[in-house]
């Protein structure tokens, strides 16, 4: 049978440590539908809005989405490095305080 490890927070420790996994694919994907909807903006659409300017909106969306795949692709990188074999399921705990 295998039992479930729990550090000294319990389950609070586990759903902070979920949240975190988590966090990476929605950024991800939040990069993705950024760069997505800018580029619509910029090159599919030609209606225009009173008092701002659609291109720009478009670019400074892209622009945004290119920084958090970066962001993404880096976290997704620095995870890869940790499937050694051994364990590091302290690598959270620096974000859960005393």
């Amino acid at each position: 049978m295998v039992e479930a490890k729990t550090g000294a927070l319990g389950t609070r420790e586990s759903s902070i440590r979920g949240v975190l996994d988590m966090s990476g694919g929605l950024l991800g994907i939040g990069a993705v539908t950024s760069i997505g909807f800018g580029a619509i903006l910029v090159f599919a659409v030609d209606w225009q809005w009173e008092g701002a300017n659609r291109p720009l909106i478009g670019l400074i969306m892209i622009a945004v989405g290119m920084i958090a795949l970066s962001a993404f692709l880096s976290v997704q990188r620095n995870r890869g490095e940790h499937h050694d074999g051994h364990d590091h399921s302290d690598r959270y705990d620096h974000h859960l305080g005393d």
